[in-house]
């Protein structure tokens, strides 16, 4: 009980009043503050029993973990990187790590680190879609599109994931992909103002200015008073040339 914890306590603290580089007794004092809840007293003599030294090899891997918890990201990387070095294979370990660099947009980091997960477990969402939008941000386009495909033969009515697969399509000017997808999302989820208003855009870009029109109109019904759709059917009608 917390008795027990207050005696080895003040045993490891006489310890290093006597020697204040006892690394290991830092490491057991750090311990038992993290087990009474003590996070901060904990991180204090996590962090002296790495400068010492200490003989324990899974200290990196508490002291990171505590310090991820407490949502420190940046100051838990370090400490689980170097645990990575010991146990390369711990999937405890890289799910942390692809969380922290996911958060901090350590894109290429947070690549290799779901990759190496989804090895294990290849039909894993979230790992996907973390290593997709990874990919994206550093314009790995076509790796990226590979990817959400595989979302996709998991789970075939994922609608958001049509739509970055058409927004994707759009920015490499594949009109016609981006069509298809748009449409397919809106089959799955009933659309949204701005999906459509997206799908009208790409009808546009592939010079099909009547399905452009309808696709506007549709994202106008979701909100009438919206001037860049009022301006983007006027453009469309100019087009057609349907305004007399």
């Amino acid at each position: 009980g917390l008795n027990k914890y207050n005696f080895a306590l003040d045993a490891f603290k006489k310890t290093i009043l006597i020697d204040q580089l006892y690394a290991d007794a830092h490491y057991y004092i750090a311990i038992i503050n993290e087990s009474i809840f003590k996070y901060d007293l904990a991180i204090i003599h996590y962090k002296k029993a790495k400068q010492y030294g200490t003989k324990f090899e899974d200290l990196n891997f508490r002291y990171g973990t505590l310090l991820y918890t407490m949502e420190r990201y940046q100051d838990a990387m370090n400490p689980l990187k170097d645990y990575l070095f010991i146990d390369p294979e711990n999937i405890d370990l890289l799910i942390m790590l692809g969380d922290i660099f996911f958060i901090e947009s350590r894109y290429s980091e947070s690549i290799d680190t779901y990759k190496r997960l989804l090895y294990d477990d290849p039909d894993n969402i979230d790992y996907n879609q973390r290593l997709a939008f990874s990919l994206y941000q550093l314009e790995l386009y076509n790796e990226c599109i590979q990817v959400y495909n595989n979302i996709l033969s998991i789970n075939t009515d994922d609608a958001n994931v049509m739509i970055q697969l058409a927004a994707i399509h759009y920015e490499l000017k594949n009109y016609i992909k981006s069509i298809n997808y748009y449409n397919n999302s809106i089959e799955c989820s009933g659309g949204s103002k701005e999906i459509f208003y997206s799908l009208a855009l790409s009808y546009v870009e592939n010079r099909d200015f009547l399905q452009a029109l309808i696709a506007f109109k549709r994202a106008s019904s979701f909100d009438p008073e919206d001037q860049l759709i009022q301006f983007q059917i006027g453009i469309t009608l100019t087009e057609l040339e349907l305004f007399n």
